[in-house]
């Protein structure tokens, strides 16, 4: 076997999408607003048909605020929501392991659900909800769940399907492979000639 083909398959490995053990895991949810009853405050802002994407960043490192075997609570670096090109970042973001509302009482099977508050939104919360097990930080994202965003929270005034997930390349994982990349391509090239 030549011994590019290995290291080509050694940087494959490297490049495919997964998430990290200790470091933050950036995930990318993309959906679109389903419902909008009418005469609610967020009725002009976010109609039906509105794509909203969700940009959120998890660290499996973050403490159980709970300590409860079979509930999990995290408060989770941060988040962002992007609706009619405007970002908003948010002030809080909260994941709950089958632990709803926070209530950290083990037992209850009430899937995954992020909790996001803003500051400077036209909206104060975003809740996504999907099924998931266990009761730590997940490194996979959903590729399908439901949310909601509210005018005045918990009221729930527009809500919508995540259509896709996926994990977002860390950008300085990439910069740390392109020496190694470019050494493999410039020796390969040497030797075709």
């Amino acid at each position: 076997m030549p011994r590019w083909l290995g290291r080509a398959a050694v940087l494959i490995c490297l490049l495919l999408p997964r998430g990290a053990s200790a470091a933050p895991i950036v995930w990318q949810l993309n959906g679109q607003i389903e419902d909008s009853p009418s005469g609610n405050p967020l009725e002009g802002y976010l109609p039906v048909g509105t794509d909203v994407n969700f940009l959120l960043t998890l660290d499996s490192a973050s403490p159980d605020l709970c300590d409860a075997t079979g509930a999990g609570f995290y408060h989770l670096p941060g988040g962002a929501v992007d609706v009619n090109g405007s970002a908003y970042q948010a002030a809080n973001l909260y994941l709950e392991a089958n632990n709803p509302d926070g209530s950290c009482v083990p037992g209850y099977r009430s899937g995954m659900t992020m909790r996001m508050f803003f500051d400077t939104a036209p909206f104060s919360a975003a809740v996504i909800t999907w099924s998931g097990d266990g009761e730590s930080v997940p490194h996979v994202p959903p590729s399908s769940a439901e949310f909601s965003m509210s005018y005045v929270y918990p009221d729930a005034v527009v809500s919508g399907d995540v259509t896709s997930g996926a994990v977002v390349p860390e950008p300085s994982t990439l910069l740390l492979m392109l020496p190694a990349l470019s050494t493999i391509i410039v020796r390969h090239r040497r030797r075709q000639r």
